[in-house]
């Protein structure tokens, strides 16, 4: 049993013993020319994209609206970008009241509605307006009455026929009148009504001498009413206000450091963040800070015949500080960044090389080029992020 279990032990040591012999590292020839091709590998994924082409057929090109353009000088505008937003320029805005009290009787315009000058909004009932219109008619009888009387006694008197004392009394009985109708007349002028109205009076209806009608002071549009019919007014209701959108005001808010570089007559670019944009040149810069903001307030005026501006729209303001002349330049989108640097696509036989560049000054539309580029070469100038996405396509088809 002894010699058994020795037998035993003995061919569990020398199993332990080949296993570990076996499982020993050494180094192989072969692992070391692993390793070397390994960081090899490792080196050349760092390469330079420098006069890599991205192969295109011209119809390609034509499909995806890549565009070649000369190298060229050019000019590069410095500017000031800033929040604004559109208002309703301060002449073309009118806010009506009546300029009588009464009840409104008929309403001629709504929300929205285009109206031209002196046209009328409504019309009011007003006692105010028929004792004003009732003078001006009494004033205008007894005035004819006086004008008669002093005729007569001036030719009396021409005659001497008449005392002296009759004709000047009737002469300062037609002065009083005079000054009478006058002021009645001067009072319907401030009630609102035209000569023309006011003549028109004598001929009118009874019944329609207690009607006042509210008329606009300008062209535009009815952009607020507060008036329903048979309502109640005072002179303080506003009525209605008439705004004329062919032009609006653009407030700029400047603040203290780029104020130096703000002047009127400047021109400025409104955009909107969806792409849409407008011309507006600068007609006021005020002189003040306002407190809260610390900024001041510049204003623009832009034509709005087309419409598309509304009062209320926040915009960005580009105002145009300086131009100067680059010897070259090319539009931003030219640019694409690889793997960190900048560069432009090149023209060759078999599509477009990569040639890497140096920037110098920019707007916000292009670039100044210091290295690179030389005046008269072809280089992409649209689109060109599709040759970036097929040349970063090209080495990872490649990589694998």
């Amino acid at each position: 049993m002894r010699k058994k279990i020795t037998t035993i032990i003995t061919v569990a040591a020398c199993a332990l013993s080949a296993y570990a012999f076996w499982n020993i590292e050494v180094p192989m020839d072969g692992d070391d020319e692993h390793h070397e091709h390994h960081d090899h590998d490792e080196h050349g994924h760092e390469h330079d994209h420098a006069n890599e082409v991205v192969e295109i057929t011209p119809e390609q090109l034509k499909i995806h609206g890549i565009e070649i353009r000369t190298a060229t000088a050019g000019r590069l505008q410095q500017s000031i970008k800033t929040p604004a937003k559109i208002v309703v320029c301060a002449n073309s805005i009118a806010h009506i009241y009546p300029k009588v009290a009464g009840s409104v009787v008929e309403i001629y315009k709504n929300l929205g509605q285009s109206v031209s000058m002196n046209e009328t909004l409504a019309s009011i009932g007003s006692r105010e307006m028929a004792e004003a219109k009732a003078k001006y008619l009494a004033n205008s009888n007894r005035n004819q009455l006086s004008e008669g009387n002093f005729q007569r006694e001036k030719n009396l008197h021409e005659k001497r026929i008449s005392a002296s004392q009759e004709f000047y009394q009737s002469q300062n009985a037609r002065e009083e009148s005079l000054i009478e109708l006058e002021l009645s007349r001067q009072n319907l002028y401030a009630l609102g009504l035209s000569e023309q109205e006011i003549e028109q009076v004598k001929y009118d209806s009874p019944d329609l001498l207690r009607i006042y009608e509210m008329r606009s002071p300008m062209a535009g549009k009815v952009i607020a009413r507060h008036v329903t019919s048979g309502e109640l007014v005072a002179i303080d209701h506003e009525a209605f206000i008439v705004a004329d959108l062919d032009k609006l005001w653009v407030e700029i808010s400047i603040f203290p450091q780029d104020r130096s570089h703000v002047k009127e007559g400047q021109n400025v670019v409104i955009s909107t963040h969806d792409g849409k944009t407008a011309k507006a040149t600068l007609v006021y810069l005020s002189p003040i800070l306002d407190e809260e903001t610390r900024t001041s307030t510049a204003i623009a005026e832009i034509d709005n015949r087309s419409g598309k501006w509304f009062p209320g729209m926040f915009v960005d303001a580009e105002l145009t500080t300086s131009v100067v002349t680059a010897p070259l330049v090319v539009p931003k989108e030219a640019i694409q960044n690889i793997e960190g640097a900048d560069a432009l696509f090149i023209p060759v036989a078999e599509g477009f090389s990569v040639r890497p560049v140096k920037i110098g000054k920019s707007d916000a539309h292009q670039c100044e080029i210091l290295e690179g580029l030389a005046p008269g070469e072809t280089y992409a100038c649209k689109n060109t992020f599709l040759l970036r996405a097929q040349l970063q396509k090209d080495e990872a088809e490649h990589s694998h």
